[in-house]
């Protein structure tokens, strides 16, 4: 049997609740500031699941180890689906 989702804190819900309506109000793009710590790509997950359902989500992250947490993270949070990571890093002749 599949874990459950972690629960969103109440800053948490709150964030998605203010992405989803400016959404709603015809912007495309939002952006959550928040600590380090916090739970933002907790926050994210849960935003692109009620924002596109089963649809596609761009996530920008500046690190390659980002990348691999937002994967992980978002996985527990139950969004399945491709990844496809993008890097300008340059290979070492």
């Amino acid at each position: 049997m599949k874990p459950a989702p972690p629960l969103l804190r109440p800053h948490q819900t709150e964030a998605v609740d203010a992405a989803l309506a400016a959404f709603a109000s015809g912007e495309r793009r939002a952006t959550v500031v928040s600590a380090c710590g916090t739970g933002k790509t907790l926050t994210a997950a849960h935003i692109a699941d009620q924002a596109t359902g089963e649809g596609h989500a761009l996530v920008v992250v500046p690190t390659v180890e980002l990348l691999a947490q937002t994967t992980q993270r978002w996985r527990q949070a139950g969004r399945g689906g491709r990844v496809i990571g993008v890097s300008s890093m340059k290979q070492a002749a």
